[in-house]
């Protein structure tokens, strides 16, 4: 059968683009290891290549459209409180209730149409603020965004394969510090503005994440800083089973 240009051209797309993809995906995976691959040893790289080699076979079912209208019950609570929570979700990538999925990015045209009703949205919250307006306007324009949200989204799911080459574990021995006051510390409102889980009993705690100091949260090194610069050396800690020294901050 003969080839088409155009059909030459869009085997030469698909081609170019799964390159770029494989760099990135490898980049990401390299930089998990802490290590260049010259710093490996021949044991370290067979199994660093092993597992690039599996995950990128498992990446051809990475993302996985749900054709049907989305189910409003799936977003989180909190982007509906207040305007600026709902932008924070939507820079932050659309990430829903249930881990590994989100929204699949918009269209410009819908993009605009979303943040238009953003903006009304936000016009009236700061009305009702300062009495100006009704608590029943804010709710009508609360109802049109997630009315627009149901007609247009689309959930995409990330492999899990994927999703694990992200993740970081940070643990954390809290030595001699009180429980209580890490947990005070690291509280729900901590966790939910960075990101993070974190589970664990008497004096041990696990910490997940899945950022790097971007749209997915923060990174394993600036969450160690920021507990170091509150507890000091009081507490020890290893990222992903590395331990970490101690740098006086």
């Amino acid at each position: 059968m003969k080839i088409t240009r155009e059909q030459l051209k869009g085997i030469v797309r698909e081609v170019m683009t799964e390159e770029s993809e494989y760099q990135t995906f490898f980049k990401k995976a390299l930089e998990k290891t802490g290590k260049s691959i010259p710093q490996m040893s021949d044991e370290e790289k067979k199994a660093f290549f092993n597992k690039i080699d599996k995950a990128w076979k498992g990446k051809g079912e990475k993302r996985e459209s749900v054709n049907e209208a989305m189910n409003l019950g799936v977003l989180p609570k909190w982007i509906f409180d207040d305007p600026n929570d709902f932008e924070e979700w939507y820079d932050s990538g659309m990430e829903l209730g249930k881990k590994g999925t989100k929204l699949a990015p918009f269209s410009k045209s819908d993009e605009k149409k979303l943040f238009d009703l953003l903006q009304i949205w936000t016009d009236s919250y700061e009305d009702s603020r300062f009495g100006g307006g009704s608590k029943n306007d804010v709710n009508n324009q609360i109802k049109q965004i997630g009315k627009f949200l149901k007609q247009k989204g689309k959930v995409i799911k990330e492999s899990v394969n994927e999703s694990l080459l992200k993740e970081w574990k940070l643990e954390v021995d809290l030595g001699k510090v009180n429980p209580n006051r890490f947990d005070r510390f690291v509280d729900k409102s901590f966790q939910k503005s960075f990101k993070i889980d974190v589970a664990g009993s008497d004096t041990n705690r696990v910490i997940i994440g899945r950022g790097k100091d971007d749209s997915e949260g923060i990174s394993a090194g600036f969450l160690a800083d920021k507990l170091e610069g509150q507890f000091g050396n009081k507490i020890k800690m290893k990222i992903d089973g590395k331990p970490l020294k101690f740098r006086g901050l």
